[in-house]
């Protein structure tokens, strides 16, 4: 399947989603190379594939788990510039349960993804922590900290200012 993106010469869109997943008041991230920080577990959505089927899909393939949907945390319309280029992304957040052994330490996990082979590095970082970490996107580490215990939420960002509403 394609992922649901748009790349072109205005900029780049992404349908995304991704997991929280809590232990002992730690939050599952992953460790990214990329921009020398945090995000959370996830990816694209494929087309015709729903969010919730692509959350689960996702958390298999990068942390080969299998997780129970516990309830969707937000939708994250976030918009930013990088290098000149505008950047937009609707990320569903799906609180989730995990069902398998997910080591208490750092652990590295191996995936195949569109035949290319990814190692994902993740950490455990105390939910209290987060706005200290370099997470990503930014304004999520203290929507998720002040609000985890919320669920349905709509987040509409850009990289100047954000708001948080009950759907």
């Amino acid at each position: 399947m394609k992922d649901i993106k748009v790349n072109d010469e205005n900029g780049k869109f992404r349908l995304r989603v991704s997991g929280i997943i809590l232990k002992n008041n730690k939050i599952l991230v992953h460790e990214t190379q990329k921009f020398k920080g945090y995000c959370l577990p996830g990816g694209h959505v494929e087309v015709g594939e729903s969010t919730k089927q692509a959350i689960l899909r996702e958390m298999k393939e990068e942390l080969n788990i299998d997780v129970k949907i516990i309830d969707l945390f937000c939708i994250n319309e976030n918009i930013y510039d990088t290098e000149g280029i505008t950047n937009q992304e609707i990320n569903y957040y799906y609180k989730l349960e995990n069902l398998d052994f997910l080591p208490d330490q750092t652990f590295s996990v191996k995936e195949i993804d569109k035949s290319v082979e990814k190692e994902h590095k993740f950490v455990w970082i105390d939910i209290n922590d987060l706005c200290d970490k370099n997470f990503k996107p930014n304004h999520m580490s203290k929507i998720i900290m002040e609000n985890f215990d919320s669920k349905n939420n709509i987040i509409l960002s850009d990289n100047r200012e954000f708001y948080l509403s009950s759907i």
